[in-house]
């Protein structure tokens, strides 16, 4: 069975408001997400970046795991100290892995690969580095991709891919990247809004088959769903969505044999 993890980025209103505040303290919601059973955490960066010493404490000692540290820090020149703030957060959790994203140019890629380096030795030898494969990156190109990897030469840096986007080609992706790709951020996103699993549930099981054809063993963070960006978003009926999401991948990777 796959590792099934909250993104707690999508119970955050304030993820791409002005500052990044955070409104909310996982702390106080893990009993919440384990009740559901979810198997761990994506952490927010500002989750942890921007809360009290008592709300680190708390997570630091949580009975859930923090499987990834979802970071958006920069791999440019100048970004040395924010880097510094994300590993130390990273040892002080124990995190497993950091969730990170390149920048567009391709001009910089040199530049990128040195500093993920740099970073790559900072962390603890047990904690990967996964790079998500994202639109507006130079990662949403599967070749580059894999030139990238390639040029970083350690199984210690992953790769995420989005296998419920309608644009995303699952083959492409795994012939270039296959076992380096061990994370799936999950969302379903049609028309500008973000839906539930179940409103295309022919579609998630299709992927999911692919997943498996792939031989993919890896784990999945629900990173967002119905209600996130919404006029009157509320933080009770994302999570309420989430955990149907949950629940419905649960199930369809438990049919196929995931």
């Amino acid at each position: 069975m796959p590792k099934i993890l909250l993104n707690t980025v999508l119970l955050e209103k304030n993820r791409w408001e002005d500052g990044q505040i955070p409104s909310i303290q996982v702390s106080k919601w893990v009993h919440a997400i384990k009740e559901e059973g979810f198997d761990g955490i994506e952490l927010w960066q500002n989750h942890a970046l921007k809360a009290t010493d008592y709300e680190r404490a708390e997570l630091k000692h949580s009975d859930l795991s923090i499987d990834v540290f979802n970071s958006y820090i920069k791999f440019e020149d100048g970004y040395e100290q924010e880097r510094e703030k994300i590993v130390n957060l990273v040892h002080e959790l124990k995190c497993k892995a950091v969730k990170f994203n390149l920048g567009h140019s391709m001009e910089h890629i040199n530049m990128y690969i040195s500093h993920v380096k740099d970073m790559l030795n900072q962390l603890p030898d047990s904690c990967q580095l996964l790079c998500e494969c994202h639109p507006g990156t130079i990662m949403e190109d599967p070749e580059t991709a894999y030139q990238f990897l390639d040029q970083i030469g350690s199984n210690r840096v992953k790769a995420i891919i989005h296998p419920f986007h309608n644009q995303v080609n699952i083959e492409e992706w795994f012939q270039h990247l296959g076992s380096s790709i061990t994370h799936a951020h999950v969302s379903l996103y049609n028309n500008k809004l973000f839906h539930l699993l179940s409103r295309e549930e022919s579609f998630v099981r299709k992927r999911i088959t692919k997943l498996h054809e792939h031989q993919f063993t890896g784990s999945y963070s629900i990173e967002f769903t119905a209600g996130v960006a919404s006029r009157d978003e509320n933080t009770n009926e994302v999570f309420s969505n989430a955990s149907e999401d949950h629940a419905l991948l649960r199930q369809l990777t438990s049919e196929l044999g995931v």
